[in-house]
């Protein structure tokens, strides 16, 4: 599951782990907003670099961030406070990352790019009110350990992957998914059992 792009962009991470860990310390002392602005700015930053400085902003800023994060360009962070990542994560260019809801990361997931994960949704319960000023629906997403996220999937709030499966490129989850199992469609859809 973990191609020589990832396995590199992860052994940056050891290669330098003492310059790390003192950009992270001076991250420490600035306020969340002025680390949310820095993250912004960075989000395009390529190379080493870039992935070193999204990986010591995020150490500040989520509620967990373990070892080697690997955050590429173009990746979108919304409430960024509220999500945990595991260890070896990697997040592809590309990606919106919803943390209103809460948004929990395990070990060692492979999310490719174009992927979105959704933490709110719109009320519409009033048909008397525009939708847009019903406010929002949060709930948390769970991903857990050792799952791989095609490319252009959907993950909408409140679902949750179990250990070990796998989501086809593409595909829309408007449902929990078991472990070990492989999902795929839009919306998704059981497909086999690893």
């Amino acid at each position: 599951m973990s191609t020589g792009n990832e396995t590199n962009k992860i052994g940056v991470f050891s290669r330098y782990r003492i310059l790390i860990n003192i950009i992270s310390w001076l991250y420490s002392l600035l306020p969340i907003k002025v680390l949310k602005l820095i993250l912004t700015f960075h989000r395009n930053t390529p190379g080493k670099i870039g992935y070193g400085l999204r990986y010591c902003i995020m150490k500040n800023l989520a509620v967990s961030c373990g070892d080697n994060v690997a955050i590429d360009v173009g990746v979108f962070f919304y409430h960024p406070e509220r999500m945990s990542f595991g260890d070896n994560v990697s997040i592809n260019p590309m990606t919106y990352l919803s943390g209103i809801g809460g948004l929990k990361i395990g070990n060692n997931v492979s999310i490719a790019h174009r992927v979105t994960i959704m933490t709110a949704s719109h009320r519409y319960d009033d048909k008397q009110l525009p939708i847009r000023d019903q406010g929002l629906i949060i709930k948390q997403v769970m991903i857990e350990d050792n799952v791989w996220i095609g490319a252009g999937v959907t993950i909408v709030a409140g679902k949750s992957i179990g250990s070990g499966s796998i989501i086809g490129a593409n595909s829309l989850i408007t449902k929990d998914i078991p472990q070990n199992e492989i999902w795929g469609g839009v919306p998704a859809k059981f497909l086999k059992a690893r």
